[in-house]
C-alpha cells in the first residue's frame, strides 16, 4: 500500500510547503533545461498562473510524488507524475487553455487525455467514461457529464472528464503528468507556483441557476426555456416547418407525428392536426414547453436534483421516449437515415443548455 504524504484537506499549501519532501523549491526547475527555468522565472514573475486551475476537485491527499517508485505490474518503476487522491466521480480539469491532442487507453494509465498548452504537455490518468470513434475517425470519451473530444479547445478549468479507480490498486486517484518542451517535469514544481500566486487571489462562488419549482399555469422557469431553446437549436434550427425525410417528425423540436393529436389536446384542450401544427409556430412553443416542463419535473426527480444528470435525462425522453437512456451510446437509426447515439446527443443538449443559462445569470 502506498505511503500517503498528505493528510485530507491540506492543499496546496501543504504540499508547497512539503516540497522538501521531494527535494524541490517552488519555481526551481531542473539545472539542465535553461530554459525552463527561465520560463518559470518569468511566470512566477508575472503571476502568469492565477488562473491555472487545480486538475481536480475534491481533493483528498497527495498519494506519490514525482520520481518516487511505484509497483506497476510486479516491477519498480519511476513515478513520471503525481497521484492526486479523490472521491470517485470528482471533476477533472485542465490546468490551462489548450488543444485536446490525444485520448487513448492503456493498461497502467486507463483512459486517459493529453492537452497541448503552447510548450506545456499535460496527462490526465484514471478518467472515467468510454472511449468511442466517430464514423468520421474522431475519438472521443464519453462520461455522464462530459464527452471530449479530439481537437477540442478548452479553457483552463474546463471538466475534460471525472476521476475513476487507479487500475493498478483501485483507489480514486488522478495521475496527472506535465511536460515542457517533451521533457518531463515535476508537478510539484508547478503547483508550487499556482499556490504562491493564487493564494491572496480572491475566491468567487460560482453562481448556479436556482432551482426554480413549476408552477401550473405560471410562467416556464429559466431551466425549461434553455431546454427548449437548446433541443430546438439541435432538432430544426428554429425552423417551425422543419419535416425530417426518414421519421416525419415535426416542427421546431421535431414532435413525432402521432404525439401531435395527443399532445395538443392535453395541452391546449383541443387536438392539432398535422397542417395545422406546422402553421402553427406559437401553438408548437405552447405544446413544446409544457412538455419539457413535465419532463424537468420528473427528471429533477430521478436525478435527486443533480441539473445536468437531470438535462440529459430530458433530452433523452425527448430523442428516445425513455429518460433512462441518457448513456446509451448504440447508433441510432430511423428508416435509410443514421442518427448519432442517445449519449451523444444528450451531451450536446447539455452543452447547449449550460451556455445558454450562463448567458443569462
Amino acid at each position: 500500500m502506498k505511503r500517503t504524504l498528505f493528510s485530507v484537506g491540506i492543499g496546496l499549501l501543504s504540499l508547497a510547503s512539503g516540497l522538501a519532501v521531494v527535494g524541490l523549491q517552488p519555481g526551481v526547475a531542473q539545472a539542465n533545461n535553461p530554459r525552463l527555468n527561465q520560463l518559470l522565472m518569468q511566470v512566477k514573475a508575472n503571476k502568469s498562473w492565477t488562473s491555472a486551475s487545480f486538475p481536480v476537485a475534491g481533493f483528498s491527499g497527495y498519494l506519490s510524488l514525482y520520481g518516487q517508485s511505484l509497483a506497476i505490474e510486479g516491477a519498480q518503476v519511476f513515478n513520471r507524475g503525481i497521484n492526486l487522491g479523490a472521491k470517485e466521480g470528482s471533476s477533472v480539469r485542465s490546468w490551462l487553455p489548450g488543444r485536446v491532442e490525444q485520448i487513448a487507453y492503456d493498461p497502467t494509465c486507463g483512459n486517459f487525455a493529453v492537452i497541448q498548452s503552447g510548450p506545456w504537455r499535460h496527462k490526465y490518468c484514471a478518467l472515467k467514461g468510454q472511449i468511442n470513434v466517430t464514423p468520421q475517425g474522431q475519438v472521443y470519451l464519453i462520461d455522464a457529464e462530459t464527452i471530449l473530444k479530439v481537437g477540442q479547445q478548452l479553457k483552463a478549468g474546463n471538466q475534460l472528464g471525472r476521476i475513476g479507480a487507479n487500475q493498478q490498486n483501485q483507489q480514486p486517484q488522478l495521475h496527472w503528468e506535465v511536460q515542457y518542451e517533451n521533457q518531463l517535469i515535476d508537478p510539484a514544481i508547478i503547483i508550487g507556483l499556482m499556490h504562491e500566486q493564487q493564494k491572496t487571489a480572491p475566491t468567487v462562488a460560482p453562481r448556479r441557476p436556482p432551482q426554480v419549482a413549476i408552477r401550473p399555469g405560471g410562467p416556464m422557469p429559466s431551466q425549461v426555456l434553455a431546454l427548449r431553446q437548446a433541443i430546438i437549436g439541435q432538432e430544426s434550427g428554429g425552423n417551425p416547418r422543419a419535416v425530417n425525410p426518414h421519421s416525419g417528425a415535426l416542427g421546431y423540436g421535431q414532435v413525432m407525428p402521432e404525439n401531435v393529436e395527443p399532445w395538443s389536446r392535453e395541452v391546449l384542450g383541443y387536438p392539432l392536426t398535422v397542417p395545422q401544427f406546422l402553421n402553427s409556430p406559437e401553438l408548437q412553443l405552447q405544446i413544446i414547453d409544457a412538455k419539457l416542463a413535465q419532463y424537468w419535473q420528473d427528471a429533477m426527480r430521478r436525478s435527486g436534483g443533480n441539473e445536468a444528470i437531470a438535462v440529459r435525462m430530458v433530452a433523452s425522453y425527448w430523442y428516445s421516449g425513455d429518460p433512462t437512456l441518457y448513456n446509451n451510446t448504440r447508433p441510432q437509426s430511423y428508416g435509410e437515415g443514421d442518427y448519432p447515439s442517445i449519449a451523444h446527443y444528450t451531451l450536446s443538449i447539455l452543452g447547449k443548455y449550460q451556455t445558454l443559462i450562463a448567458s443569462r445569470y
